[in-house]
């Protein structure tokens, strides 16, 4: 077990990298102009956001290893299941449907409502298209208990060998392939795929791995340049690739793609390393407040975006600029604020918007 001041510092990293991903992901969804591509200034600005705040997701799943891969020390794995499942299953259900009701009345866009259709829309994240994030971390919750089951002594070497074999196995060949198919035109198959750590799998496994471990100041400086590298590779690769082309071309780009666990690796070990620095300790009391909505921020922004850039393109801002992007990421945050706070004050609010 560890010391209580440590455990402090560690909820505390924890927090501050839940936040940074919440407000992360925000950024990105207020960045969807990147998609678009275009010869100008705008879209390389899309660009450099989108690279930056790539990690948004990864982080997210890191933090699950962090908080439930030692879950059998605090409570069964019935308790877990329903902690899990009531906090994300009905959240999830609830505002799928309500998906359907904003888009499919407000919006006035056309869904078919037969069984069939539902069915695929709903499990096809065609109601919230950000709401893709729901599958696999519910499979990631399923997957938990395995984990969570490996003795305490073994655990970590167990671990390690898993996150060594998976990104050897399902990440690192699988990108230099990619990479030289890619430039010599030649399709290289790769048969091989550990599945026990497919998928986003490897993150929470990264995630717990870091939470751990004690760096060295040799060891976090091999992270942060691989990380650095891994940014690098995104950002310039992706905007070289496309312009070149004259269309996204997503060859770096990816969340099981080797650039991005390779930042999301460094950011996770950076925010850890400097959680304890004057300058994040004085906003402690804000972080820790902040906290409380990172799940209510990804369940509502997309619906707030929307009526912004109604907003905004009524006021001649467009989507494509940069000024788009700003504005809506700054008052994005404050609205799902005042909407949670305000929801959750409604009988049953604080189970569809935990």
């Amino acid at each position: 077990m560890e010391s209580g001041e440590r455990g402090k510092k560690q909820f505390y990293y924890v927090s501050v990298l839940s936040v940074i991903s919440a407000l992360a992901v925000v950024i990105l969804h207020s960045n969807t102009a990147f998609w678009l591509y275009r010869e100008d200034g705008a879209w390389l600005f899309n660009n450099v956001v989108e690279s930056l705040f790539y990690f948004a997701v990864p982080i997210f799943f890191m933090i699950t290893g962090v908080t439930l891969f030692d879950y059998q020390d605090r409570y069964d794995t019935k308790t877990f299941f329903k902690h899990r499942f009531s906090k994300v299953l009905i959240p999830f259900i609830f505002w799928s449907f309500f998906g359907l009701f904003f888009y499919g009345v407000l919006r006035e866009q056309r869904f078919s409502l037969d069984f069939v259709s539902i069915w695929n829309d709903f499990f096809g994240h065609q109601y919230v298209g950000i709401f893709w994030f729901f599958l696999p971390l519910i499979c990631i919750y399923l997957s938990v208990p395995l984990f969570a089951s490996i003795e305490k002594k073994k655990k970590d070497r167990i671990m390690i060998y898993l996150a060594g074999a998976g990104l050897f196995i399902n990440v690192l060949i699988p990108f230099i392939l990619s990479v030289i198919g890619f430039f010599c035109e030649k399709k290289l198959v790769w048969g091989f795929a550990l599945d026990v750590v497919g998928g986003f799998l490897i993150y929470p496994i990264l995630g717990y791995i870091l939470h751990e471990k004690e760096l060295t100041q040799k060891q976090r400086y091999w992270i942060y340049g691989l990380a650095i590298c891994g940014l690098s590779v995104h950002m310039l690769g992706t905007y070289y690739l496309s312009r070149h082309d004259g269309m996204i071309v997503d060859l770096f780009k990816g969340y099981k793609n080797l650039p991005c666990i390779l930042y999301s690796m460094g950011i996770f070990v950076f925010i850890k390393q400097i959680s304890n620095y004057k300058i994040l300790q004085k906003m402690k009391k804000l972080v820790l407040y902040l906290s409380k909505y990172t799940f209510a921020f990804y369940l509502i922004h997309s619906f707030v975006l929307v009526y912004l850039t109604d907003m905004f393109v009524s006021i001649g801002i467009s989507a494509t600029s940069k000024k788009y992007v700003l504005l809506a990421f700054i008052l994005t945050i404050p609205i799902c604020l005042v909407l949670t706070w305000l929801i959750r004050k409604i009988p049953g609010g604080k189970k569809i918007l935990p």
